[in-house]
């Protein structure tokens, strides 16, 4: 068993990020007595540290690749033997953090900080055993908060969730305002709120007077920065576009891309186009870039297939001018009622297993349809399955584990009392989509009963849906996509 690139324990990295090592090397060794014993395996399972630039603070996250074959392994087990397993690297992973002697450790809306005395933190986000999945691995971060940054004013980065990533936990709640106080006395008291649609903050920093810090509501991804050592804007008062530099002590262990710079030269000349910004970083992280146009006139979306001979190539799906849906896709066979909610909403509405077509290994993921091409699309669920994990909340309303759960699955839930950009309430089913590579929002007209934000199971997406249905056309049609997106 190969263990990928590790984080090395350098003078500057923090306490928490060398734990998330040694946690690494622990779950492998594991699964390696567990599940692999002397068996060969093809691919090996490793883990690798990335930074995560999205979330607040910025965290390293430790992540698995190459996990299908272990989760099959997994899935022969019987029923009692699988929660042999889950229990096993659960004691192992909290056995490992606890040799570092974290001076504090707390449980907060099923999520576990551990925090170490250099000011960082190793938060654990435990998957719960569900006897209908395979094998899920844990999410586990590593968080510093030496140079403390807080995003306000994004909606759908929940200010609430950032305070206690930093350290804080809730002190005294009002009806206008929430009180933060954080485990080490000499970081400020957070108080928090929002009203006319403004996020105010008052900073108690010791020795100064309190300074109010008032900050519009904004669209996703646009907040701004507050420096909460000095109560003030990092951005000097304009809206924030772009991510605070990362604290040298987070250097990422593994390149900041999937693919090489070098398949940007080969995308020109081989099809002569030269991508955007976004784009390239789209092509060279794995996804699909926008549609482009070639030289000889086709248009389509590119992206990278990894083939078992040739590496990484580039391919052209081409738009086609309407969906095409033949009896099976990556060896799901296709209901009548998927086919009908392909065609009429663009997502199946249910998780399915699949197989890649280039590896032969079964995975679980969602069918949509690219709106662009209208070929079909896959999200697959092991993408998806730790961001919903990690919300606490959504558009201002609490997810609880069964909530998480039955989006994991494939189903939708409804969600009362939703807030949305424009501040105003709103009532909606929400379901994995892969046309969207996110959430799906189906609106509930104003005047439908309310469940008071409680989970709706459903297995067809049709059932729910009222303010969708109408099937694109694209100008003509082009040759049929060579690989599994």
């Amino acid at each position: 068993m190969h263990v990928g690139p590790k984080v090395t324990a350098q003078a500057r990295a923090s306490m928490a990020q060398q734990v998330l090592d040694l946690v690494g090397k622990a779950i492998l060794n594991e699964i390696r007595q567990l599940l692999i014993g002397d068996n060969p395996v093809e691919e090996p399972i490793r883990y690798v540290s990335e930074i995560d630039s999205t979330s607040q603070p910025p965290s390293i996250e430790l992540r698995f690749e190459n996990t299908s074959h272990i989760q099959d392994l997994y899935q022969r087990l019987p029923i009692d033997p699988q929660i042999n397993v889950y229990c096993a690297l659960s004691a192992s992973i909290r056995y490992t953090i606890n040799q570092y002697k974290p001076s504090d450790i707390r449980k907060e809306r099923e999520v576990e900080v551990y925090i170490f005395n250099d000011q960082s933190a190793v938060e654990l986000i435990e998957e719960k055993y569900r006897r209908d999945e395979p094998l899920f691995f844990p999410v586990l971060r590593a968080i510093s908060w030496k140079q403390p940054l807080l995003l306000v004013g994004d909606p759908d980065c929940p200010t609430e969730m950032n305070l206690y990533r930093l350290g804080y936990r809730e002190a005294i709640r009002t009806i206008e305002t929430i009180l933060y106080s954080h485990y080490d006395p000499s970081m400020p008291l957070i108080g928090y709120g929002y009203a006319n649609r403004q996020f105010h903050m008052t900073v108690f920093n010791q020795g100064e007077s309190p300074k109010v810090v008032s900050i519009a509501g904004t669209l996703p991804g646009t907040g701004q920065f507050v420096n909460l050592r000095q109560a003030r804007l990092v951005s000097g008062g304009s809206p924030v576009t772009e991510k605070p530099v990362v604290n040298d002590q987070l250097q990422p262990v593994v390149v900041e891309t999937r693919y090489p710079d070098s398949l940007l030269e080969e995308a020109n000349r081989q099809f002569a186009v030269e991508l955007t910004e976004e784009n390239a970083k789209r092509l060279l992280n794995g996804q699909k870039t926008d549609v482009v146009t070639t030289s000889d006139g086709n248009t389509g979306k590119l992206y990278v297939l990894n083939t078992p001979d040739d590496g990484p190539q580039l391919v052209l799906q081409d738009v086609q001018q309407k969906l095409t849906l033949k009896e099976s896709y990556l060896g799901h066979i296709f209901s009548e009622k998927d086919k009908a909610n392909l065609h009429k909403y663009g997502d199946m509405g249910r998780v399915a297993e699949l197989i890649d077509k280039q590896s032969g290994q079964k995975f679980t993921g969602f069918i949509g349809v690219d709106k662009d091409t209208k070929t079909l699309t896959v999200l697959r669920a092991d993408v998806i399955r730790p961001k919903i994990e990690r919300m606490s909340h959504l558009k201002g309303v609490t997810l609880n584990g069964l909530q998480k759960q039955r989006l994991i699955q494939g189903k939708a839930i409804r969600l009362d009392n939703m807030t949305s950009k424009a501040g105003t309430a709103f009532s909606a089913y929400v379901r994995v989509s892969a046309a969207s590579r996110g959430l799906r929002f189906d609106h509930i007209p104003n005047g439908t009963s309310e469940n008071n934000g409680s989970a709706t199971a459903s297995d067809s997406i049709g059932n729910h849906d009222t303010n969708q249905g109408k099937t694109a056309t694209a100008p003509r049609t082009k040759r049929a996509p060579k690989a599994n997106p």
